[in-house]
C-alpha cells in the first residue's frame, strides 16, 4: 500500500501509520482526531464544509455539528499549544488548514526527511528512487480501474460556471439535453411552455404545440423525440412529438410523471404512489410504496437496469431518491444520498452511468451533489459529495456529454404577500413593511385592530397592527408553527405546531405574549391535530386530523375548554381542516379527497352538506360577514382557480385564475378583511447554467 506523507507547519503526518509527529515526537490523537485531521489535509487552504465533515468522519451516523466542533476543538487544543494557527474556523460554513506538503512513495520506511532530500536533488534520482512498479502491478491496477466502481474525486467542486440564459422568464424542469440543444419549460403568458436553447446558450425557441397544458419528460438520447404528458378535459395522456416533422403519436392515457428506458420503448411511470414498467401497451411490471408517498421523477440507469424516482412523503413533504429494478420491484432508498440534507430529488445518471447528479439540501435551498453507482459487483464505499455551495438554489441537474459538464437551473429565491385587484387582475404586494420577511397565514381580530401571521420562511408566529406596523413575535424558532387564529375576545391566539416528538399539536398563546400552552394534556402518543378555529363565545375549538393516504379514518373533533372534553362532530368521517363562521352559525370542511367543501348547521339539528363538488379543492376560509367561504380549485375547468360561495345559497364565483400562480415552497391563499384574496407569492429569477466540475 502506497504511503503518504503530509506537512503542514511544524507538523508531519503518515497516512499508513496514522501518526503525527513534531520535531520527531509523536503527538498523541484519537482515531476520530486523526480522521478529523486527514479530512482537513484533503483540503488544504480551502474551507471544508461542516456537512461534509460529518459524512465523511462519520461515515453517515447520526451526529451533531456539536460533535464535530468538539473534535475540532480538542484537535487545535494538540495543534496549536503554542498559539499557532493552523485550522480556521469559519462560522455557519465550515473548517480550513494552511497549505500542505505531500507526496506519495512505494517505500513504507520513507520518511519526510528522505523525500525533502530527494526534492533538493534532480528529478531523474527521485523518479528511479520512488517510482516504479512492475509489470504485475501495472496489469494490477488496469483491472482494478476496469472492475471496480470509480471513487468520487477527493474535494470535487465547480471551476466556473457560464449563464445561458438571460431573459429573466421563470423555469422549471426537467432539463434535458439532446441533438445539441437544452430543453426546458419557461412561463410565457401565463402558460408553461416547452422551450429549448443551443447548448451553448442563446434565446429559447417554444415548441410549437397544438394545444397547451403540456408537461415535458423525457428526450431520446440524440434529442430527435420528446416524451411529453398532455391533460385535456381531466384527462392525461403520454405523447412522443419528433421535433424534425412535427409528427406525434399517442402512448397511452397515463398519469404522472414517465421516462424512457435505454432501449426508447420501455417506459418508467410514476402514479400516486406506484411505480409502474410498461412495454407498450402491457405492463411489465410494477411497485408500491406506502399509502402517504407520491412518486415522480422516474430516471432509468444507462445499462437499463435500474430505475430510480423521487419519493415524497405527504406528511412531511420531503423528498428522499429511491431506485428499483428494471421491472419496478424491489424498491428501496438510495443509501448514499442519505447524509446530503433532510430533502433530496430530481437525480440524473451521467452517460457512462458512474455517478448520480442530483439536487439535495433543506425544503427551501438546494445544492448540487454527486453520488457514486452502489449497483456494481463491487460496490463503492464513497459517500455522495456535496458540488456547489450556493449562493444560488440549484436544481434539476442534467449530465452533458462527459463528467465535468452538467447543466441545471440556478435562481435566487424571495417571497412576497400580494393582493388579488379585481379592478386589475393583477396581484400587487400587500404590506410591504413585512416584506423583507414574508408574512402568509394571516388571521384577522374581531375588532379589525390586529392580524396573526407566521413569518416565512421560519414558521414562527407573531402579530402586527392592520397596517403592518408594531410587529410583535409570540413564538420561538424551536416551533414550526402553522395557522393561527384569534379567540373572539382577543386575547389570545389558537395555533398548530410541531411537538417535541414530531407529530402536530395545538397550542394557544396570549395575544400579548407568554408561554404556549397545549390544547389538552396527554399528548404522547396522540393523533396529529389540525387547524384550530374558535366558537363565537371562545368556549369551543373545532379541529380535524392530518391523516393522508385516502383512508376513512378522518373526524372533525370537538373540544370544550371548560372541561376539556373532546368530542366527534357527528357525520364528519372522511373530513378535515374545518373552519368555524365568524357569526357561529356554520363550520365548513373540506372532503379528504379535496372533491368536496362541504358545510354543517345552522342548528342543533344540523347535517353536513356539500355546497361545492370539483378537485383540488383547498384554501377554504370565511369572509368576516360569514356571508362566503372563499377556497381554491378546479371546478368544470383544469385550471386552478380562486372562488367564494355564498352561504346559504350555494352560488359559485369564479374570482381570480392560478393556474401559474408562481407559489413558493408552501401554499397558502387567504381573504383580506375587504374580502380581497392574499397569497404568498415565489418571487424567483431564474436562469439556466453550465458547470464545469471537476469530476472525471
Amino acid at each position: 500500500m502506497p504511503k503518504i506523507l503530509l506537512r503542514f507547519g511544524p507538523f508531519e503526518a503518515d497516512s499508513q501509520k496514522r501518526t503525527l509527529r513534531r520535531d520527531g515526537k509523536v503527538v498523541a490523537l484519537t482515531p476520530r482526531e486523526f480522521d478529523t485531521l486527514l479530512v482537513l489535509l484533503e483540503h488544504p487552504g480551502e474551507i471544508v464544509a461542516k456537512d461534509v465533515m460529518v459524512n465523511q468522519i462519520w461515515r453517515g451516523l447520526a451526529v451533531s455539528e456539536g460533535n464535530l466542533a468538539r473534535q475540532v476543538k480538542n484537535l487545535r487544543q494538540k495543534l496549536e499549544p503554542e498559539g499557532d494557527l493552523l485550522i480556521r474556523n469559519f462560522p455557519r460554513q465550515g473548517y480550513s488548514i494552511e497549505s500542505v506538503t505531500v507526496v506519495q512513495v512505494d517505500d513504507p520506511d520513507a520518511s519526510m526527511a528522505d523525500f525533502q532530500a530527494v526534492q533538493d536533488s534532480s528529478p531523474k534520482p527521485f523518479a528511479r528512487k520512488w517510482v516504479g512498479a512492475s509489470l504485475a502491478t501495472i496489469v494490477l491496477g488496469f483491472l482494478t480501474v476496469l472492475l471496480y466502481p470509480r471513487a468520487l474525486p477527493v474535494n470535487p467542486r465547480i471551476l466556473r460556471s457560464v449563464q445561458l440564459t438571460k431573459d429573466g422568464t421563470p423555469k422549471r424542469g426537467p432539463v434535458l439535453l439532446g441533438g445539441g440543444r437544452l430543453w426546458f419549460e419557461e412561463l410565457i403568458d401565463g402558460e408553461w411552455t416547452v422551450v429549448s436553447i443551443p447548448e451553448a446558450g442563446g434565446d429559447a425557441i417554444p415548441l410549437k404545440l397544438p394545444s397547451k397544458g403540456v408537461d415535458l419528460f423525457d428526450t431520446t438520447a440524440e434529442g430527435g423525440t420528446l416524451l411529453l404528458g398532455l391533460t385535456d378535459k381531466g384527462r392525461r395522456s403520454i405523447w412522443a412529438w419528433q421535433v424534425s416533422t412535427g409528427s406525434s403519436w399517442s402512448l397511452g392515457e397515463l398519469s404522472g410523471d414517465a421516462a424512457w428506458a435505454p432501449d426508447g420503448h420501455t417506459l418508467a411511470a410514476g402514479v400516486n404512489n406506484k411505480l409502474l414498467v410498461l412495454g407498450g401497451d402491457r405492463l411489465l411490471g410494477t411497485s408500491t410504496i406506502s399509502h402517504d408517498s407520491r412518486i415522480a421523477n422516474p430516471r432509468w440507469t444507462p445499462d437499463g437496469r435500474h430505475v430510480t424516482f423521487d419519493l415524497t412523503e405527504a406528511k412531511t413533504g420531503l423528498i428522499s431518491i429511491w431506485q428499483s429494478d428494471q421491472l419496478g420491484r424491489n424498491a428501496e432508498p438510495i443509501r448514499s444520498v442519505v447524509g446530503s440534507g433532510q430533502d433530496q430529488s430530481h437525480g440524473r445518471w451521467t452517460r457512462d452511468g458512474l455517478y448520480l447528479l442530483y439536487e439535495a439540501g433543506s425544503t427551501e435551498n438546494h445544492d448540487l451533489w454527486a453520488a457514486p453507482n452502489t449497483n456494481t459487483r463491487w460496490p463503492s464505499s464513497t459517500p455522495a459529495v456535496r458540488l456547489t455551495h450556493g449562493p444560488l438554489n440549484w436544481t434539476w441537474p442534467t449530465p452533458g456529454i462527459t463528467h465535468k459538464d452538467i447543466f441545471a437551473l440556478g435562481e435566487m429565491i424571495g417571497a412576497e404577500l400580494v393582493r388579488f385587484d379585481r379592478r386589475t387582475s393583477t396581484w400587487p404586494p400587500y404590506l410591504k413593511g413585512i416584506s423583507v420577511f414574508p408574512a402568509y397565514e394571516l388571521d384577522f381580530s374581531s375588532d379589525g385592530r390586529w392580524f396573526a401571521y407566521i413569518r416565512y420562511p421560519e414558521h414562527t408566529l407573531w402579530k402586527a397592527t392592520i397596517d403592518g406596523s408594531e410587529q410583535f413575535q409570540l413564538t420561538s424558532a424551536a416551533f414550526e408553527a402553522h395557522q393561527p387564529h384569534w379567540s373572539p375576545d382577543g386575547k389570545e391566539i389558537a395555533y398548530m405546531a410541531k411537538w417535541g416528538d414530531g407529530r402536530w399539536r395545538i397550542f394557544t398563546v396570549s395575544s400579548i405574549g407568554g408561554p404556549s400552552v397545549p390544547l389538552s394534556s396527554g399528548l404522547e402518543g396522540a393523533e396529529d391535530q389540525g387547524v384550530p378555529t374558535w366558537s363565537k363565545d371562545g368556549k369551543f375549538i373545532v379541529y380535524g386530523d392530518r391523516l393522508f393516504g385516502g383512508s376513512t379514518a378522518m373526524k372533525i373533533h370537538l373540544f370544550d375548554r371548560l372541561t376539556s372534553h373532546t368530542s366527534v362532530l357527528k357525520g364528519s368521517d372522511g373530513l378535515w381542516t374545518p373552519r368555524w363562521s365568524p357569526n357561529g352559525n356554520y363550520i365548513s370542511a373540506l372532503r379528504q379527497d379535496s372533491t368536496g367543501l362541504m358545510v354543517f348547521g345552522p342548528g342543533v339539528s344540523a347535517n353536513w352538506r356539500q355546497i361545492v363538488r370539483g378537485n383540488a379543492i383547498d384554501n377554504s376560509v370565511w369572509s368576516r360577514d360569514s356571508k362566503y367561504i372563499y377556497f381554491t380549485g378546479r371546478i368544470d375547468s383544469d385550471r386552478l382557480q380562486v372562488f367564494r360561495v355564498r352561504i346559504p345559497g350555494g352560488l359559485v364565483e369564479n374570482i381570480a385564475d392560478i393556474e401559474a400562480f408562481p407559489l413558493p415552497g408552501e401554499q397558502w391563499f387567504g381573504v383580506a378583511p375587504d374580502g380581497s384574496p392574499l397569497g404568498i407569492r415565489s418571487v424567483r429569477h431564474q436562469e439556466l447554467y453550465y458547470l464545469e466540475s471537476t469530476l472525471r
